[in-house]
């Protein structure tokens, strides 16, 4: 069985390619299952743990490593390549020099779920605020013999692609006094270049934490207040502002006296109430 490791997406038009053959049985991309989006450490706690579920019918091996990335303006990431560099970004504090992790390496069997904890170690020395970095598993290449015996039980004729795909999870820990306040600015209904109705905007963050969450535009109405549009946001401690855009049906103002955009934690966070922060009324 022929194995290729895939770390990133560049080998998606060879996939579509020898796909369109149909010679190829390409199996899942995705092998290992894992339900926490993020993962979050309270000031007041020092340990979390995740479980990671294999979804494939047989069986894979995985390094469990810790990464730094940072966020650009434009919402992607950027892979730093030392702790060194993750240091020299403004209010990017990582978290991996004060957090263990175990397992590092792991076998595990097809539906079964594995449990990985993550300690953490404070200092005296901390700063406050939200210390950030990545848990990644990467897949490991099986034994040999482990790739003959999948060949042997395979009945499909021909090669098999495996993509195998690494996971990225942000592991954050927080120190001390922290604070987050979300507002909006250059908030307007329009239409983008692609005749799309979208709604623009500009989320500030202040404070020592990232706003993660959702951005809720709701109607207030005869009916009372209901969900125009929900999307999901990130901006990082990086990042003091992110502007971006998102699509609306423009028939769901219908019926609305008054527009409002607002911006709702992540239920994972700590700051989490049950209540959207920065809300403001949107001119419409």
């Amino acid at each position: 069985m022929l194995k290729i490791m895939k770390s990133r997406f560049i080998f998606c038009s060879l996939l579509l390619a020898v796909m369109a053959t149909g010679l190829v049985t390409a199996k899942p991309a995705q092998a290992l299952l894992i339900t926490q989006t993020y993962i979050f450490i309270g000031p007041n706690d020092g340990s979390a743990v995740l479980r990671a579920k294999n979804m494939n019918p047989d069986r894979r091996a995985y390094r469990v490593r810790w990464e730094e990335v940072m966020m650009l303006q434009n919402g992607t990431r950027d892979v730093l390549d030392s702790l060194e560099a993750a240091n020299a970004v403004a209010n990017l504090m990582p978290a991996s020099p004060y957090l263990y992790v175990a397992p590092r390496r792991m076998m595990v069997q097809p539906d079964d779920v594995q449990s990985i904890r993550i300690m953490l170690r404070r200092t005296q020395s901390l700063q406050d605020g939200e210390y950030r970095s990545y848990i990644t598993f990467s897949p490991e290449t099986l034994p040999k013999s482990e790739d003959l015996d999948q060949s042997l039980r395979s009945n499909t004729a021909g090669a098999s692609i495996d993509f195998l795909t690494g996971i990225r999870i942000p592991v954050f820990f927080l120190h001390g006094n922290t604070t987050l306040d979300v507002s909006f600015r250059d908030v307007r209904f329009g239409v983008n270049e692609n005749g799309r109705n979208v709604l623009y905007y500009t989320l500030i963050r202040e404070g020592n934490r990232s706003a993660l969450g959702d951005i809720e535009v709701n109607c207030n109405g005869a009916e009372g207040i209901r969900n125009i549009s929900r999307v999901p946001v990130r901006v990082f401690t990086e990042l003091s502002q992110r502007s971006s855009n998102f699509g609306y049906d423009p028939s769901r103002l219908e019926g609305c006296d008054q527009v409002t955009i607002g911006f709702m934690p992540h239920q994972q966070d700590p700051s989490y109430t049950g209540m959207p922060m920065g809300v403001q009324p949107i001119n419409f």
